[in-house]
């Protein structure tokens, strides 16, 4: 009886972890060479220069809206990495740790998720909203831009 009774707590408490999204949020391991590119207050300048269009994530762990569109983004970075003619990258950046992150003060970034399209390093107050955040429709509005920038650095050359 006393093994039932913990063996109840134990499961309770977890359910309680998962429903309140306290829990650890597990998502595999991605590589820049294809998937979503893993930004950091120590790289996130470097990194976003390096792109003439890169689309970035803020999110935050314990946010269920966030947890809905994580996935649907890194199957979208996947595909997008596959077109061989205009590979285009995407990126995240995990704002849970306040503290740590400072997405607020550093990227005045208030609410998760946060979807912004930086080009070169530089933001022009371009986002997604919440209608397209499929991977549909991630897709879709990242090849436009994309082929739309290499359109400008054809005519460029």
């Amino acid at each position: 009886m006393h093994k039932n009774n913990i063996l109840l707590s134990v499961v309770l408490f977890l359910s309680f972890l998962y429903g309140s999204g306290i829990y650890c949020f597990v998502s595999s391991t991605r590589s820049e060479n294809g998937d979503v590119i893993t930004l950091t207050n120590q790289n996130f300048e470097s990194k976003t220069k390096e792109y003439d269009v890169l689309l970035v994530m803020f999110y935050a762990r314990w946010c269920s809206h966030s947890r809905r569109t994580l996935p649907n983004y890194e199957r979208a970075a996947v595909q997008l990495f596959k077109n061989t003619d205009y590979p285009t990258h995407i990126a995240k950046v995990d704002c849970t740790n306040r503290k740590e992150a400072q997405c607020p003060e550093r990227y005045n970034v208030w609410g998760y998720p946060t979807l912004r399209i930086y080009r070169y390093g530089q933001y022009h107050d371009e986002k997604l909203n919440s209608a397209n955040r499929t991977t549909d429709e991630i897709i879709k509005t990242m090849k436009t831009l994309k082929n739309a920038s290499a359109q400008q650095a054809q005519t460029v050359l």
